[in-house]
């Protein structure tokens, strides 16, 4: 279900020029992930259809196996993932997932970050991303969980938990971000 680099490419002088991964069917998560499925997807994924009864029990289906996928990266204590969004979760039609994109993964050895995840979404990113805050870099992973969390959301609900509106002189004061 983690989608890690299988091995590297060199050229001719021995230099790192690129990285195999293996392949991943599927859709990405996002397509579930708003109010209404997309009109041209395969008839496959109509059980995920929101306005369907059982439709519930295959999103919640969903949900704990992208957790069971997080919980499987946090195991070690090694790894915080930080850009998890839906954009990076692949799904099939029956529900196993698969994460992807995982080049901007934190690494931590001990109690130190050895290399900073380079990128965040802000929209899934936790607001103490925004503050610089010292301590134990695995406790990061709460990050991860708070990602999960608006992941969930906007797949059982197909909105995003902090989409909405303000009246005057709020009206500009609320983004996703």
């Amino acid at each position: 279900s983690v989608i890690w680099v299988k091995d590297l490419v060199t050229n001719d002088k021995g230099d790192i020029i690129g990285f195999l991964m293996p392949f991943v069917k599927g859709e990405k998560l996002e397509i579930l992930s708003t109010l209404k499925l997309p009109k041209n997807l395969n008839p496959v994924w109509k059980r995920f259809d929101l306005n369907l009864k059982d439709s519930m029990n295959y999103r919640l289906r969903l949900c704990f196996n992208i957790a069971v996928a997080v919980r499987q990266i946090h195991s070690s204590n090694n790894y915080v993932l930080v850009d998890l969004k839906p954009d990076n979760i692949v799904v099939q039609p029956h529900g196993i997932i698969s994460l992807v994109d995982m080049d901007s993964v934190e690494v931590v050895e001990g109690q130190e970050s050895i290399f900073d995840a380079p990128v965040a979404t802000p929209e899934y990113t936790a607001p103490e991303f925004y503050r610089s805050l010292e301590y134990d870099p695995t406790a990061r992973q709460t990050w991860d969980m708070f990602s999960m969390a608006v992941i969930f959301y906007k797949l059982l609900f197909g909105i995003h938990p902090f989409a909405g509106g303000s009246k005057t002189p709020y009206e500009n004061c609320l983004t996703l971000e």
